[in-house]
């Protein structure tokens, strides 16, 4: 007797699977980390470049609108000086010779009278500058063409009147454009870049073409952008065709327009470098990924393969078939304790088999109390004997089925042309066979039966029976689906919870590790499992950078305690050097005994929680240092100042060690700002405090802005000998930085006056009383300007050696 095999579906491997979902995995993270990179550095670049163009471009604003007015002060100086209003050509020529030998920039300074006739004889009655003048009205003159070699000029005119306040003519300098044109020519960017004047018109005023018979103009679309105060982000051709990003500002009253432009070739060409870099880096690593992902998919995928091949045996009548010892040491519990299962049902059924042949060698007076199916056919397939067992299975009894064909009541019709086709086969080999197929009982359940059929023969050779011996197997292909969908499930849920699992046996070995845990430690699971806890790979530091010892061990403690860890952070130490921030909890498990067998340890990653947590307590540290900065200067304002002097004086009264404090000021800050307006007045104080910040090469010590222009410098640890030549110094190199203050009544340049004051802080008394001895020297120091006043007067030794010392810088 035969049943019917159908022929199954190939289907895709496990290992099959998970290299295939890794691999498309690899790429896609690969592909994105790619464009990402991409993106974000584009957008830095040219974020990048449009900040560097707005700052060249507005240094360039300042410095040709603060030149501009300068030379006309220089012009209207003239036009008011005395000598020049009362008509004395003489001293007037004297003057100008003067003024012109200070200011190389003049390319010539002359007067013209009333009717607009100049000293070298030209006539200017007709330029609008002229016009200007006789309205009484400074100017600065647009681009012009020099009457008298032609060159490209500026001028400036101011009117001259006499004290009865009749216009007497004008007084005007000339400009040639080359001072500004090499000032632009100084802020370039890469080979391409460049920055340039226009002039409303569009016209180039500098930069290569400028200066033409037909001069150059940018296109229409850059100038109403330039009207309308609308800033471009994205790249476009300038006038010479080139790719271009780009920025303007207008100056001159808005009669110039700055161009500054960088050459899109040189702002991408790092950005190409960097990612090409990025590219392989990301390449390498996903070959490196796509390695680590076949190894550790052929280690899952071993025990399975060999407990599939053991299930396809048993299904196959192979009961013989064990799965090896070694490869089950290889394996995790789970494994191991599913494969030594398997070998124990595999001896199981090979006894139960053992036993039904030695019955089926008995007489047939027991086969009716035989424990398997025994059906006895003729060669036509009619029942010739039907023991209990078959009774029982369907429901029918032997009487009822006796010479009846198997096909009548027993084969489902769907079965029943594999059935006869293995009959036809037995028949033919006139031997043995074994096939399964399901029978129909009373009730029409379907039972899975195993046929084990052999032929009898007559001594002739003919067929005589055929006895079939078969198992119900119904409820063991159950047992055997939820033992394999048990696996299956038990699988996926060790390696895809999202924690690392790691179990360690009452040894102390590790015994299973999921993949999550070899993304934490940074190692493949042959690396961590049959190592012990307490080997020297395991380094872990708690989070006050001491090193654990093995004892100290979450799972050590849970070992040693019989209770549950939970929440046990600490840093681990991957062999490669990397360190990783881990949450541990560890739970031991017990027999029936109440011995613990192992212990069961959750990892998670928190690597990335601290690091958030840093960055936010940095960005709260980084918002109060910028609550302590002044806005305009760059140092520490005055709230710093009193809070930090607070803390100075208590700690220098515990040590009993000297405090100093300079406290200094502008000298004639007010006038220059009424002279160089408060632009300039800011600049002067950016620059003052740049060169005291500077010049504090002690970490400790500070400077902040007082109020005004008054400044603070802390001195901690500071002897009055000492602080008084720091402030000496300071004086100097102010002097030295030659910044033009035409209004100070002690030098040309501009001065600072400082008072110094040191002391050894007492407790109980008020860090105040500092402020107040510091302020009593600058008011001494001021009574002079440009000088330094310690406790006791001028301190001129110091003077003397601060001097020399920069003498020799």
């Amino acid at each position: 007797m035969k049943a019917a095999l159908q022929p199954a579906k190939k289907r895709p491997t496990l290992n099959g699977k998970l290299r295939s979902l890794g691999l498309v995995f690899v790429l896609i993270v690969g592909c994105a980390c790619t464009l990402i990179f991409s993106y974000v550095e584009l957008v830095n670049q040219k974020t990048s470049i449009h900040r560097q163009l707005e700052q060249t471009i507005l240094l360039q604003q300042q410095f040709i609108d603060k030149w501009l007015d300068d030379r006309m002060s220089d012009i209207r100086l003239i036009a008011n000086y005395p000598a020049v209003k009362s008509g004395e050509t003489a001293q007037m020529q004297q003057l100008l010779g003067l003024v012109k030998r200070n200011h190389l920039e003049f390319r010539s300074l002359t007067s013209a009278d009333d009717k607009g006739h100049t000293a070298d004889g030209l006539n200017i009655e007709d330029r609008s500058y002229f016009a200007e003048a006789r309205r009484g009205n400074d100017s600065i003159s647009d681009v012009l063409l020099s009457r008298k070699d032609g060159k490209r000029i500026i001028v400036f005119a101011a009117p001259v009147t006499g004290e009865d306040g009749i216009f007497k003519g004008l007084v005007m300098g000339t400009v040639e454009l080359t001072t500004i044109e090499q000032l632009m020519e100084r802020f370039s960017y890469g080979e391409k870049g460049q920055t340039y004047l226009v002039d409303r018109e569009g016209a180039l005023i500098t930069g290569e073409g400028s200066g033409d018979d037909q001069p150059v103009r940018v296109g229409p679309t850059l100038l109403e952008r330039a009207e309308t105060g609308i800033q471009s982000r994205q790249a476009y051709r300038n006038y010479a065709g080139i790719p271009v990003y780009g920025d303007y500002l207008w100056t001159k009253n808005g009669s110039w327009l700055i161009i500054g432009e960088a050459a899109r070739k040189d702002v991408l060409a790092s950005l190409y470098t960097e990612l090409e870099y990025a590219s392989l880096f990301i390449l390498l690593a996903m070959l490196a990924a796509v390695l680590v992902m076949l190894r550790t998919s052929k280690k899952i995928a071993r025990p399975v393969n060999h407990l599939l091949r053991g299930v396809r045996m048993i299904k196959d009548g192979g009961y013989h078939y064990r799965i090896d010892p070694g490869v089950l040491e290889a394996s995790t519990v789970e494994f191991r304790q599913l494969g030594l299962t398997f070998n124990s049902m595999s001896d199981t059924i090979l006894e139960h088999t053992a036993a039904l042949s030695k019955e089926r060698n008995f007489a047939s007076s027991i086969i009716d109390t035989a424990a398997s199916l025994i059906v006895v056919l003729d060669k036509d397939s009619r029942i010739l004997r039907f023991n209990a067992s078959c009774e029982t299975a369907t429901g029918y009894t032997f009487e009822e089925m006796r010479n009846l064909s198997i096909y009548d009541r027993l084969i489902p019709e769907n079965e029943r042309a594999d059935v006869e086709r293995h009959f036809n086969e037995l028949m033919t080999a006139r031997g043995s066979n074994r096939n399964e197929n399901h029978w129909r009982s009373r009730s029409g359940e379907l039972r899975l039966i195993a046929w084990s059929n052999t032929i009898l023969l007559e001594t002739d050779g003919e067929i005589k029976h055929i006895i079939g011996i078969g198992i119900d197997i119904t409820e063991q292909r159950k047992v055997e689906q939820a033992l394999e969908e048990s696996r299956l499930r038990l699988g996926t849920i060790i390696e895809t919870v999202p924690s690392g699992i790691v179990v360690v046996d009452e040894n102390g070995m590790i015994s299973m590790a999921n993949r999550m845990a070899e993304d934490i430690f940074g190692m493949d699971k042959a690396t961590i499992v049959n190592r012990a806890y307490q080997d020297a790979v395991w380094v872990l530091y708690d989070f006050g950078g001491k090193r654990m010892q093995a004892d100290e061990f979450p799972v050590a403690i849970a070992m040693r305690t019989g209770r549950t860890v939970t929440n046990s952070e600490f840093i681990f130490e991957k062999p490669g050097g990397a360190r990783t921030m881990i949450s541990c909890n560890c739970s031991p498990v017990f027999d029936r005994e109440g011995r613990i067998r192992s212990v069961l340890v959750s990892l998670s990653d928190i690597t990335e929680r601290i690091a958030v947590q840093s960055e936010l307590q940095a960005a709260n540290d980084e918002l109060k240092k910028l609550s302590s900065l002044d806005g305009l200067t760059g140092v520490f304002n005055r709230r710093y100042f009193n809070e930090r002097l607070r803390e100075e004086w208590e700690k220098h009264a515990l040590k009993n060690e000297p405090l100093s404090l300079i406290m200094l000021d502008i000298d004639y800050f007010k006038a220059y700002n009424d002279t160089y307006g408060h632009l300039g007045g800011d600049m002067c104080l950016k620059t003052v405090a740049a060169t005291i910040r500077d010049s504090l090469d002690a970490s400790d010590r500070f400077v902040a802005r007082y109020g005004g222009e008054e400044f603070g410098i802390v001195l901690p640890g500071t002897a009055r000998e000492e602080a008084a030549a720091l402030a000496e110094s300071l004086r100097i190199r102010v002097e030295r930085r030659e910044i033009a203050h035409a209004r100070s009544h002690v030098s040309r340049f501009l001065t600072i006056s400082l008072g110094v004051a040191t002391v050894v802080p007492a407790f109980g008394s008020d860090a105040e009383s500092l402020v107040s001895a510091a302020d009593k020297g600058l008011y001494e120091a001021k009574r002079t300007r440009n000088r330094v006043v310690a406790e006791g007067g001028p301190h001129t030794e110091a003077a003397a050696s601060a001097e020399a010392d920069l003498r020799g810088l």
